[in-house]
């Protein structure tokens, strides 16, 4: 289990809060290499046909899900995507969450078997039976891929205690993109901002909030917040009002990209013809 505490704070207050946190959080080595200590996360939300998952969280549900298709920075032949459920208990949270290559991710939408694309992690940890859980959710739910949200993410990570798994983000620059295409997760074109001179700052533990941590978001005066970077981006392009009908929703979402679909067509003509040029 993992509790996560959110707050929002102004673009003009980060470098006096970064300043506050020194001596007792590093930051994450993920980002030490990235510009600026800082990287891009890009996910791919799911809903059902009746807003599901945007209605649960707009109620306050305590015991709900998030799926999504997630990667980070830029796109490469390496690129890493990762499947994701979110499971939400009142406050504290799981994750269950497989990785593959991308292409290979796409191939699994596309009808792979599983055990062919999912196997143990550097860990050993058996990652078939999570992939089996996020596309049993994807099929009994009629999930459909709904927004496209990024956002720059400078993280850092607490210092001791490392059971307690203490990390703090600054999520900057949230925006969303309409009803994308899977082969969409890396594009960045006509992305509308989300949170204008704000950001999302995140403090996320396993056991205890930091007792150090206290007077400091007194200090600056920050209230903890249901805020959900998914909501959020659905209300900022209005897809809930402007789709309320599980029809109007269906006829807007599709899993490939009209590109992509084209690509796709090529690949199997020149394949009945002897010819592979096609790439994911």
């Amino acid at each position: 289990m993992r509790y996560e505490y959110k707050h929002n704070i102004a673009d003009n207050r980060i470098d006096q809060l970064r300043k506050a946190l020194e001596g007792y959080v590093d930051l994450d080595p993920y980002a030490q290499s990235s510009k600026n200590g800082q990287y891009t996360v890009r996910s791919i939300y799911f809903d059902t046909v009746h807003w599901g998952m945007y209605t649960e969280k707009h109620d306050g549900l305590a015991f709900r899900d998030k799926v999504r298709l997630r990667s980070y920075n830029d796109w490469h032949s390496e690129s890493k995507a990762f499947l994701e459920i979110k499971r939400k208990y009142q406050i504290p949270s799981r994750k269950f969450r497989v990785s593959a290559n991308y292409q290979s991710i796409l191939e699994a939408f596309q009808g792979k078997q599983l055990d062919q694309l999912f196997e143990k992690d550097a860990r050993g940890k058996d990652q078939l039976s999570d992939a089996n859980r996020f596309f049993y959710q994807l099929y009994s739910k009629q999930l459909l891929p709904v927004v496209l949200i990024s956002y720059e993410r400078e993280p850092f990570i607490g210092k001791g205690d490392p059971e307690n798994n203490l990390r703090i983000t600054f999520d900057k620059k949230v925006r969303s993109y309409p009803f994308p295409g899977l082969d969409e997760l890396f594009q960045n074109r006509n992305m509308s901002l989300v949170m204008p001179g704000y950001t999302v700052l995140e403090v996320k533990f396993n056991r205890y909030f930091p007792q150090w941590l206290k007077p400091i978001i007194a200090a600056f005066q920050l209230k903890r917040e249901a805020i959900s970077k998914y909501v959020l981006g659905l209300d900022r392009l209005q897809l809930p009002q402007r789709y309320p009908n599980p029809v109007q929703l269906r006829a807007q979402t599709h899993f490939w990209s009209r590109a992509y679909q084209k690509e796709q067509r090529a690949h199997l003509k020149n394949k009945s013809k002897g010819k592979e040029t096609f790439k994911v």
